[in-house]
This record gives C-alpha cells, sequence and structure tokens, in this order.
C-alpha cells in the first residue's frame, strides 16, 4: 500500500527576480513514523553522441498530480492560455442564447 505524497510549494529563497522562482517539496508520512522527504535534482552530463538513459525524475499518481497543479494554483501560478471545459462552453453558449432571445424581442425578430 502506498502512503499518500504530501507537496509543498513555496516561493524559492534564492529569487533573482520577485516571484521567478519556486521551491517544490514532495514528502510522504510513513507508517513506522517516518517521513521520507525528496532529495535535490541532479543533472548529469553525457558526451555528444552517446546513449542517454532516459527515465523520468519522479513517478506520481493521479491524485498527486492533481495535488500538485492545485499547490501550483495556490503559490499564485495560473496556465498561460484559458482552458476551456465543456462546462465554460455550456455557459457560454447559454449566455448568447439569452442574448439572442433579447434582441430579437427589442429587435422585433421572431
Amino acid at each position: 500500500m502506498f502512503n499518500k505524497v504530501k507537496i509543498l510549494i513555496k516561493q524559492s529563497d534564492f529569487n533573482f527576480q520577485k516571484d521567478s522562482y519556486f521551491d517544490l517539496l514532495f514528502f510522504m508520512q510513513m507508517g513506522d513514523g517516518r517521513t521520507a522527504v525528496n532529495e535535490p535534482l541532479v543533472m548529469k552530463t553525457h558526451e555528444e553522441n552517446t546513449c542517454i538513459p532516459h527515465s523520468s525524475i519522479i513517478s506520481i499518481s493521479k491524485e498527486t498530480a492533481q495535488s500538485l497543479m492545485d499547490e501550483l494554483w495556490n503559490a499564485g501560478l495560473r496556465p498561460s492560455e484559458q482552458q476551456y471545459t465543456s462546462e465554460t462552453f455550456a455557459s457560454m453558449k447559454s449566455h448568447i442564447d439569452d442574448f439572442r432571445k433579447l434582441v430579437f424581442k427589442y429587435a422585433g425578430i421572431k
């Protein structure tokens, strides 16, 4: 059984520009009272034209990914482009239909 991963996002102490860097901390309470905490990511260089091993830096569950997105949102980060959902489109369509009814009513169009 996997323990739930907790995520903390805070502004980095090493900001070169205000609000430009954030620290991501992953931790998990173990069943025996210990706490597991992520280690710093280490980048490794490889020579040109060599086989480079590929592995992800972290593998997380959908629940943990959602928690990460929520914490990024709470830290003030937003998507670069507006993401529309089907609910958004339904709401926009309803709003346009309401305006259409008003315009047609006052313009005498049936």
